[in-house]
């Protein structure tokens, strides 16, 4: 008796095309769009963000540098009254309590000298800081003469197109608009799910969402 085994393989392949499940997929894919939107717009934000603290350190800066020019210029003319001062003292056309007096005012522009170096080496550093750098960077600052811009007459508009335009309240529409969606699509979910396979057999099928 003699027993054959064959090995018998099989292939086969089937498709299904699903017809509707009133809208749960488009309001569950326009949900994923509107987080995707509103993660843009924050990210729109964070930019703006950053380059507004950019300006503001810039402008701070300046005006640091400003500051401390100005206290140098201060020093420098202390210096020259000291110095003439003593000369005319030495020729007795001034008296010592001028020399004190100005060798004082000498002293108090080196202490104002001072702290404009600290709030300039300061504003440097916050500079420094949000570009991005470890250190400390010594910039060469130009400030720019923006070209004036004709005044509007009316600022109504140009105050409600800033506020609509706001890429923080776009990230708060979307994600409203993407909560909203998200709960049609939770709802959709309780209707059922009708589809076809090749052989033109229609199936509908239900699901009750876990609760």
């Amino acid at each position: 008796m003699r027993i054959l085994v064959y090995n018998r393989s099989a292939f086969g392949a089937g498709a299904s095309q699903l017809i509707t499940d009133f809208g749960r997929t488009s309001n569950f894919a326009a949900s994923a769009k509107l987080q995707a939107s509103a993660e843009n717009q924050n990210a729109q934000a964070t930019r703006e963000q950053v380059l507004l603290e950019v300006d503001r350190r810039f402008f701070s800066v300046l005006q640091a540098q400003a500051l401390q020019n100005v206290a140098q210029q201060t020093l420098d003319t202390r210096q020259l009254l000291l110095d003439r001062v003593s000369i005319l003292a030495a020729n007795k056309l001034k008296s010592d309590l001028d020399v004190s007096f100005a060798r004082v005012a000498l002293e108090q522009s080196k202490l104002l000298l001072e702290s404009a170096h600290n709030n300039f080496d300061s504003a440097l550093a916050s500079l420094s800081a949000v570009l991005g750098y470890g250190r400390q960077q010594r910039f060469e600052l130009v400030e720019v003469e923006p070209t004036p811009a004709a005044a509007a007459s009316d600022l109504d508009p140009l105050i409600d197109a800033a506020l609509r335009d706001r890429p923080e309240l776009g990230s708060l529409r979307d994600q409203r608009d993407a909560a909203l969606r998200l709960a049609r699509s939770m709802r959709d979910a309780r209707f059922p799910t009708i589809s076809a396979d090749r052989n033109r057999r229609c199936s509908i099928s239900r699901c009750t969402p876990a609760r």
